[in-house]
């Protein structure tokens, strides 16, 4: 049997240009952590219906996330909190992926 598997889960201002880096700082202190075990992690890219955010592809830019260790499995998700726009879509690939975790798919 596959041990069981957790997941992070990461919201993102894609408004706060000027927060970008130390969101990024703050996501790979944790995520990247030794007592952090996991290769799952779900980033949210918040307030996708305002003006002058970054989208989906400029967050996995400026939060340099294709340097994460090539075992994990990340997505970025652009929402809406407001409207929940993305936010099924993301949680729908986090239980795909936990589930195939669970059946050792991964």
């Amino acid at each position: 049997m596959v041990p069981p598997q957790v997941a992070m889960i990461w919201m993102v201002d894609s408004h706060d240009w000027e927060r970008i880096a130390e969101a990024k700082e703050q996501l790979f202190k944790k995520f990247l952590h030794p007592s952090f075990p996991s290769p799952y992690l779900l980033i949210f890219a918040n307030k996708q219906d305002l003006p002058s955010t970054l989208s989906g592809q400029q967050l996995i830019e400026q939060m340099d996330l294709l340097t994460l260790p090539d075992e994990v499995n990340w997505r970025v998700e652009p929402c809406c909190a407001v409207t929940g726009e993305g936010i099924l879509e993301g949680f729908n690939w986090l239980e795909n992926i936990l589930g195939n975790h669970e059946e050792g798919l991964y």
